[in-house]
């Protein structure tokens, strides 16, 4: 056999080196692509790499539903984090298996590190949050609280619920506040939970100073229900004064009128202002400054409109209205009633007075007596009523109204 002839050898070797650069460009290329779908093949061909390591045990997580370390992922870790020093998911890896073996201080110091190089990661955030929760410290609890909801606000249904029950601690009211400020993205969910569970006490608090920052669409439903809350407390001039530097155009004045007018039809204000809806074949709009027009489809039945009224005063009220059947029939019915709310009562509070308008003239003035018991901070006023059995619509016009104690 003759010897291999220099060209040949030299078309050998460019070809090998050709396989090779191409083999390292196909595994550069196929390495993402395993670290999505197979975390745990690129393992097993490389121990030290951050990422398969940590898609690995997220994987592990998912199915078990709980963070357990095992020896082998702290010994991988600690190899990962020579090729990539700076891996924030190594670190937390490492750190929990310091946890595993009951070492806090190297956990501790480990975590404080992968905080130090990214705050992304959410396991290593959370298990802070708790650590500083266990130490009571309030400033460090808030920003890994954000810290966890910016990269994963899925996390707000387990989170919430826990800074909703801190709020009660004054510290946490103080923390809280820069946050509320700056419009942080998990603030106005937050708020909008403790708005109806924490202390009213506590929850009013914290907002008072930083109030006039809370006027975005995002914090009407906390916001109303706040002011909601403090007027069914009997604190009715804390909650217009909240109401007036959360939004600069509110006038007191004029909400504080009974009859519908734009102004006590501001939606901003909940349950405080008039309501109006479409709903179940009932419609209700206000009709020009005063007036309230309803209509019923045929067989509709339900609410047609409502208005919760801070009381400074109990004792028996007169009530007022003007009816104007507009429709080419009545409706079936129409009936008022009123309930008292007080403190914590906001919702089933008992039925105080009921009235059912004869409904037998084309245009009559109704007046009432509503006797209001002691104790009573709000008078929910409720407009029900019962669409024609004809198939026709039917349409009435409340004005005239007026609410006066007598």
């Amino acid at each position: 056999m003759g010897a291999a002839k220099p060209g040949a050898i030299k078309s050998l070797a460019i070809a090998a080196v050709t396989l090779a650069v191409a083999w390292q460009s196909y595994s550069f290329a196929l390495t993402p692509n395993l670290r999505r779908s197979a975390p745990e093949v690129v393992l097993n061909r490389n121990p030290s790499d951050a990422v398969a390591l940590s898609k690995t045990i997220a994987s592990k997580v998912k199915e078990s539903g709980q963070y357990v370390t095992h020896p082998k992922d702290g010994k991988a870790a600690a190899q990962s984090l020579i090729d990539t020093p700076l891996s924030r998911s190594s670190l937390r890896i490492l750190g929990f298996d310091h946890v595993r073996q009951g070492d806090k201080v190297n956990a501790a110091r480990i975590m404080s590190l992968s905080n130090r190089v990214s705050r992304r990661d959410t396991w290593a955030q959370i298990w802070l949050l708790e650590e500083a929760a266990r130490a009571e410290n309030f400033a460090a609890i808030l920003s890994h609280f954000h810290a966890a909801l910016s990269v994963k606000p899925e996390l707000a249904q387990a989170l919430n619920p826990i800074l909703v029950s801190a709020t009660r601690f004054p510290e946490v009211r103080l923390a809280l506040r820069p946050y509320l400020r700056q419009n942080a993205p998990w603030a106005s969910g937050y708020l909008t939970e403790a708005s109806a569970r924490a202390g009213i006490s506590d929850v009013s608090e914290a907002v008072l100073p930083v109030a006039h920052h809370l006027a975005g669409d995002a914090y009407v439903p906390a916001m109303s229900q706040i002011i909601y809350r403090l007027a069914a407390d009997g604190r009715l001039d804390e909650a217009m004064s909240l109401a007036g530097t959360v939004w600069h155009d509110f006038d007191r004045q004029a909400f504080a009128g009974f009859a519908p007018e734009i102004v006590n039809s501001d939606p901003r204000l909940g349950k405080l202002a008039w309501g109006y809806g479409s709903e179940g074949g009932i419609s209700s709009r206000l009709a020009g400054e005063g007036a309230i027009e309803v209509t019923f489809s045929p067989l509709s039945r339900g609410l047609a409109v409502s208005r919760t009224i801070p009381l400074k005063r109990t004792g028996n009220y007169s009530f007022t209205q003007r009816v104007e059947i507009t429709g080419s029939s009545p409706p079936s019915q129409l009936r008022w009633q009123a309930q008292c709310i007080s403190g914590a009562a906001q919702e089933g509070a008992e039925i105080i007075w009921q009235q059912a308008l004869p409904l037998t003239k084309d245009v009559a003035t109704y007046r009432s007596t509503v006797a209001v018991p002691e104790g009573c901070n709000l008078l929910m006023l409720s407009l029900y009523g019962t669409g024609p059995e004809r198939q026709t619509e039917a349409a009435v016009i409340l004005s005239d109204m007026q609410l006066e104690r007598m």
